[in-house]
């Protein structure tokens, strides 16, 4: 079983990351008029991508790892971000809305990390057990 993980992390990791990049630029799309905030899943965390990725595969294979309940939590952060900006941007408070986006950014970039940090600890390990 834990072969198959350190086997598939990379892969994962990579999705993941796929899908908050993309995310993101839900975000900003929805935020210019170009696109409907239902795509982002502001107020539903678990509908998003990701969500759906922490639901059927993370909680599976990652669940015991310490970083995993980080990252869960990161998750939900961007969330309540996107949330704000969109109540924002729903109330017609686009300039007020346009600032969050710096603190979406970080907190994005926060979120990256992690799941850059989480890549470097599955790869130490894999060395360790000699996969």
């Amino acid at each position: 079983m834990q072969e198959k993980i350190l086997r598939s992390a990379p892969i994962d990791i990579a999705i993941v990351k796929a899908m908050h990049l993309t995310w993101k630029m839900k975000v900003r799309s929805a935020l210019n008029g170009a696109s409907d905030w239902r795509e982002v899943h502001a107020d539903s965390p678990e509908k998003s991508d990701i969500g759906k990725w922490i639901q059927s595969v993370g909680i599976w294979k990652y669940q015991n790892e310490p970083i995993f309940e980080m990252f869960v939590k990161q998750h939900r952060l961007t969330h309540e971000v996107a949330l704000k900006i969109q109540q924002l941007a729903l109330a017609g408070k686009n300039e007020e809305a346009r600032l969050l986006l710096a603190e979406l950014d970080k907190i994005s970039d926060d979120f990256l990390k992690l799941i850059d940090a989480y890549k470097v600890v599955l790869e130490a390990y894999k060395e360790q057990v000699g996969s």
